[in-house]
């Protein structure tokens, strides 16, 4: 069974199989909210344990697929990192907000609404991010300036070329052939 299932999903793109397991947490967090039966709360055990789960191996597919493979490590250390901090201020950020809203339930659909607005900004990344958006972060142009080194894509390793006017031609004028 489980042959079959890797087999149909490699049909998908990786980036819809994350978009799909991403929208399970909001959409367990709406079924906790709402549900008042029993089978409710189960399917949301089930949901939410699930896309948990799916999101740590997804996640190990991704990282290469934007970055590259040359930095696997670092950037997925990075990744945990911010998560990391995002559980650690997740309880005095959930209590500031339960002081605005009035119980539980709305605190559960407000965090609901974050998860979709992070699967939309999931949807929406590129693939090929603008080169002048990494000159601007580090006042270098081009993808030379990314913080882990140089941005390849599908572990293509890419040098980078002088001007046009610079480039030495074997054989040319300055060469040791041509002596």
């Amino acid at each position: 069974m489980y042959v079959w299932l890797g087999r149909a999903w490699r049909a998908w793109h990786l980036r819809v199989v994350g978009a799909l397991v991403l929208s399970g947490l909001p959409l367990s967090m709406v079924l906790f909210a709402l549900g008042q039966s029993l089978p409710a709360l189960l399917l949301f055990a089930a949901l939410f344990g699930i896309a948990n789960g799916l999101v740590t191996i997804v996640r190990g597919g991704l990282v290469p697929l934007y970055f590259g493979r040359s930095h696997v490590g670092r950037i997925g250390g990075l990744m945990s990192g911010i998560g990391l901090l995002s559980r650690a201020t997740a309880p005095l950020a959930a209590s500031a907000l339960l002081g605005l809203l009035p119980g539980y339930r709305e605190l559960l659909l407000v965090l609901a609404g974050l998860g979709v607005a992070a699967v939309l900004a999931f949807w929406r990344a590129s693939l090929d991010p603008p080169r002048s958006a990494f000159g601007v972060l580090a006042g270098r142009a081009g993808p030379q300036a990314l913080p882990f080194g140089r941005h390849q894509r599908h572990a293509v390793c890419v040098r980078p070329q002088p001007p046009r006017g610079q480039r030495q031609r074997p054989g040319g004028a300055g060469s040791a052939a041509s002596a």
